[in-house]
């Protein structure tokens, strides 16, 4: 099936402007504001962020931890979210 080369266009260039330009963002919400060393230190650990611009968010329910929201993906690594994958585990044992 072959695709109307005006449709591609038009549509190449609306998802351009909906995704921003090749721009990745990505949220890091934290108990505190995230200095720059930990930010670089995020990006390594988590190779796929390599390319992302940070925002950190403080987010002063978080106990400890982080959360990493990008793309369609959350990384919980609270000390919530590990507290609750805890209590989970434990009803799956029972």
């Amino acid at each position: 099936m072959a695709i109307d080369q005006r449709i591609k266009q038009e549509l190449e260039r609306y998802l351009q402007n909906r995704v921003g330009k090749g721009e990745y963002r990505a949220v890091v919400m934290s108990a505190y504001k995230l200095d720059a060393d930990e930010i670089k230190e995020i990006k390594s650990a988590i190779p796929v962020l390599k390319t992302y611009d940070i925002d950190n968010i403080v987010n002063e329910n978080i106990l400890g931890g982080l959360i990493i929201k990008f793309n369609t993906k959350i990384i919980d690594l609270s000390l919530r979210g590990q507290l609750k994958n805890f209590q989970k585990m434990m009803y799956e044992i029972d």
